[in-house]
């Protein structure tokens, strides 16, 4: 039976994997040799949209299920009969005609999106498909005009033409029409005679194929069948090659700092005294037990005058105070332990008014543990005006109270930073003397660390900033003042892991993280004195801490250059062909000619799993590879549209390993892609597995020597950029450009960035105990195993709000039952005892089922380089993970691996079944965005 021609003839338009989405051609176009009419050329451009996937073999028998076959007659028309589409014409003028209309059928493209752009001959096929664009978008419309001499025209160019319109096609979510003899298009394709086979880019977005009649149409079919380097080939890889230089370090400034110790300095205290007589002698010193120990015994002996000597640790010393002197004298029968301390309001002061009970963090657990009395039998309370920092007592079976203990514990007085007004109060070094129970001498003695950070902030960093003063505009923000700074301390100090959870007590840890985050703020406050605003990328601070027992303390900082040459922009204006391939390029780079040899080589080589593919999504500031994996159910054909297929169905896209010291997102996204396969009929699934390489590497240099510290130095890239500010613009830092590059290939639903907080207690004794004050909240323990993050735009609906929930009844749904959520509520409890019980705004718990889900600006990031916030029109949601995993090995790190996976999985869950609507006829292919997700 004879049918009218109709882009949904069945077997035309192929599902090859039965996922419901057209992912194929068979058509067998069978013609003549005489014939080139140029609304061919339309027509395979039409082709192309009609699917998200292609093999470029229209005019080879391979099997297809239809033909189109040509026979010239005294009428032009097409007949539909027998999988065969026979077009019958008059006049080669009148089929190309009929083969135009054919290609226009359907409704016309009325809405243009923004078109592609060719400002470099390697944007033809860029990373996203033909051509580049400025901004990311789920539509891209085709507005090329394709033109040839007729002095080299043949059949066999003339089919090259068609396939390279057929591939412009597939990338494409519209066409105009038509693609020849339309001077007026964005991209004009010429191809002319010429000597010098080569492609030429006369202008922007006009690009010249120039060769003999022989040669062009071996050249286009090399260059319809190329790939971009970040799409398993090679093509534009000579520009990428190009921007990677080699890098030198050079030292540009160096500083050395020694003392004596502060045993030396308490011994020269206790030496002053040695002609007076006193009851009891308390030493504090920011030591480990075994020195302490040591020293009590020997001064014990040399000044027996002094009575009892007890050298205590001046780095959290309630907790060692209470572990050390109160739990083995702790009477027999006690049923519950009262903790009083003094509500904390030095004047000016950064510290927290429960300063105090965190600095008991973890006595309660520690108490469990050695002799038995249940955690929640160890309660806290916080008193104005209470005579010393700590009092204890300790109630017995029958009720009764003994007041077991009282402590008064040294402090000193620093300023922060250089914020007028503002102080802090850290536990420091003391000789304290006690005649008939009063306290007769009182000498503080300043810890190591004490003394080199008030070095560094009061001395080192002033003339550091000094240096820096004719800075370039932009240092500071998108590029760095210094490449980094390595700060290498040894002392003997405190470090001890516990046994409890991932808790221990390390006064370097805590010194190296006071280094590097008051460094950053330091520089805010910088930036903000010259120019209003911060700077927030100084340069990479890198503490190196070595624990030495006996050392006396020493320290050198050493910062190395950054070349602050600004990146000249690069094109690429002529590919040279001889015989099969192209194997020259000339590029500018500024006014420079570049005239490089190309090599018939892989930029990476490709994993392909049952399930994804893994390609190139960019390059590190460093050199380093950032693979992208991309599961998607494979088509069987040679080229696959990436923005077809969201276009057909959902897609998410992770995000893994951006801050590299959390360190569960990797092997979590790992673990997903085994289980990945059976979403893939409904959804693609698009995995940055690790997306800052150059911090990975530092942290694995940083783990060497403390591999279970937090490690936040490395949390941003090689210079100590957040890079995900860097995206969006025009940057020197490839892995920021690695999302907006898959934005713009993928323009996915979802957005799940994978991250975590620390694994155990974050204090910074220099910054008022607690964690940074440049974070809103605190992160002084764990408030969960795993909570989530929501990032939401400020539109006026509710659809994004909406979407949201459905999320996280999924992701809770997946934790029900499950360890996570038990030690999800475990956390909760002690993120309230320390924190939320006291201070709510400050340690704050937002539901979220079986998981904690903040949802309010306080907490949620507002970058806006972040998707949903620069694309709320399309994005459906963009959330953040994050779990307990900076830096934890063993079970630990496995449970916060299970947690993400279960976090992402419910992602998964949640957006695989919702109904895509679907405006998809005609020349213009769009479904409704955002995705609306209900549960």
């Amino acid at each position: 039976m004879k049918r009218h021609f109709s882009w949904t003839l069945e077997g035309l338009l192929v599902d090859k994997n039965e996922d419901g989405v057209i992912d194929g051609l068979s058509l067998f176009i069978d013609l003549p040799a005489e014939l080139m009419p140029p609304g061919l050329i339309d027509f395979m451009a039409r082709a192309g949209l009609e699917t998200t996937a292609l093999s470029l073999n229209f005019f080879e028998r391979a099997g297809q299920q239809w033909a189109m076959e040509f026979q010239q007659s005294d009428v032009t028309l097409c007949e539909v009969e027998d999988n065969r589409i026979s077009l019958f014409y008059r006049n080669p003028e009148e089929l190309s005609s009929l083969l135009s209309e054919m290609a226009a059928s359907g409704d016309p493209a009325v809405d243009h999106p923004e078109h592609a752009s060719i400002r470099s001959l390697a944007d033809i096929w860029s990373g996203s498909g033909f051509g580049e664009v400025e901004e990311a978008s789920p539509e891209r419309h085709l507005d090329l005009n394709i033109s040839w001499e007729d002095e080299i025209a043949s059949a066999q160019l003339f089919k090259e033409l068609g396939l390279f319109a057929a591939r412009c096609g597939l990338y494409s979510t519209s066409l105009g029409l038509p693609l020849t003899g339309n001077p007026h298009t964005a991209i004009q394709l010429t191809v002319k005679g010429g000597r010098d086979a080569s492609v030429q880019l006369r202008e922007e977005n006009h690009v010249e194929v120039i060769g003999s009649r022989t040669e062009l149409p071996a050249m286009l079919h090399v260059l319809t069948g190329q790939r971009h380097w970040t799409a398993n080939g090679t093509f534009g890889f000579w520009e990428q090659s190009e921007k990677m230089e080699e890098r030198q370090d050079e030292v540009w400034y160096d500083k050395a700092w020694e003392d004596i110790s502060e045993v030396e300095l308490a011994q020269q205290g206790l030496a002053d005294m040695e002609g007076q007589t006193f009851d009891a002698v308390n030493v504090y010193l920011s030591e480990p037990l075994q020195v302490r120990t040591t020293l009590m015994n020997e001064w014990q002996k040399r000044y027996p005058q002094f009575g009892r000597i007890t050298v205590r640790s001046a780095f959290k010393p309630a907790f060692h105070w209470f572990r050390e002197e109160l739990l083995p004298n702790l009477p027999d029968g006690v049923q519950e332990i009262r903790i009083a301390a003094r509500e904390e309001n030095s004047a000016g002061g950064m510290e927290l008014p429960i300063r105090w009970i965190q600095e008991l963090y973890p006595i309660d657990a520690l108490v469990e543990k050695e002799v038995g009395i249940p955690k929640d039998q160890v309660v806290f309370s916080l008193l104005k005006d209470l005579p010393h920092t700590y009092e204890v007592e300790a109630i017995l079976e029958d009720g009764t109270v003994l007041q077991i203990g009282s402590l008064e514990v040294p402090v000193t007085r620093l300023p922060y930073l250089q914020q007028a007004g503002r102080f802090v109060y850290p536990t420091t070094g003391a000789v304290q003397a006690y005649s008939s129970g009063i306290l007769a001498e009182d000498r503080l003695v300043p810890t190591d660390r004490e003394r080199f950070y008030s070095f560094y902030m009061e001395e080192f960093v002033p003339d550091l900033i000094g240096k820096l003063a004719g800075y370039k505009k932009g240092q500071g923000h998108d590029r760095p003042f210094f490449d980094r700074m390595e700060i290498r301390v040894t002392m003997s100090e405190e470090e001890e892991k516990l046994g409890i959870d991932e808790e221990r007590t390390s006064s370097m840890e805590a010194l190296y993280e006071d280094l590097y985050f008051n460094t950053l703020d330091v520089f805010a406050d910088w930036g903000i004195e010259m120019e209003g605003k911060p700077f927030d990328a100084p340069g990479g601070i890198h503490p190196f801490m070595e624990v030495e027992k006996g050392a006396s303390p020493k320290a050198s900082i050493k910062l190395y250059k950054w070349n602050d040459e600004q990146p000249k922009p690069l094109k690429t204006v002529k590919l040279i062909f001889k015989k099969d391939r192209f194997t020259h390029v000339e590029m500018l780079k500024g006014s420079q000619h570049i005239h490089n040899e190309l090599e018939a080589a892989s930029a990476l080589p490709v994993t392909t799993t049952a399930s994804g593919t893994t390609v190139l999504g960019g390059y590190s500031f460093q050199g380093r590879p950032i693979p992208v994996t991309e599961h998607v159910l494979p088509s069987g054909e040679t080229f696959d549209a990436a923005l077809k297929l969201t276009l057909f169905k959902r897609t998410v896209l992770y995000e893994a390993g951006h801050h590299a010291n959390e360190i569960s997102s990797t092997p979590a996204v790992e673990r997903l892609a085994e289980d990945i396969q059976s979403y893939l009929k409904e959804m693609n699934v698009v995995v940055i597995p690790l997306a800052n390489p150059d911090g990975t590497a530092l942290l694995h240099k940083m783990t060497e020597t403390h591999p279970e510290w937090k490690h936040h130095a490395a949390r941003y890239n090689a210079v100590g950029l957040e890079f995900s500010q860097a995206r969006y613009k025009d940057t020197v830092f490839g892995e920021a450009n690695v999302m907006p590059h898959l934005m713009k290939k993928w323009a996915p639903d979802v957005i799940v960035d994978n991250h975590g907080i620390p694994g155990h207690e974050w204090v910074q004794p220099f910054a008022g105990y607690n964690s940074p004050p440049r974070f809103p909240v605190s992160y002084f323990l764990p408030s969960a195993k795993l909570y989530g993050i929501a990032r939401l735009p400020q539109t006026g609906d509710t659809l994004h709000t909406d979407n949201l929930e459905s999320i996280i009844r999924s992701i809770s749904g997946k934790v029900a039952g499950t360890i996570i959520a038990e030690e999800n509520r475990y956390w909760k409890e002690r993120f309230r005892k320390y924190g939320n019980d006291w201070l709510p705004e400050v340690f704050p718990i937002e539901e979220g089922g079986h998981l904690h889900f903040y949802r309010h600006q306080i907490v949620t990031p507002k970058h806006p380089t972040s998707a949903v916030l620069r694309y709320p029109e399309w994005i459906a949601a963009d959330i953040v993970s994050e779990a307990a995993d900076e830096v934890v090995q063993g079970v630990a790190l496995e449970r916060c691996i299970e947690g993400q996976r279960l976090f992402n999985e419910g992602v998964l869950d949640a957006v695989v079944k919702q109904p895509i609507r679907l405006d998809s006829t005609g020349l213009a292919k769009k479904r409704q965005r955002p995705l609306q997700i209900n549960s």
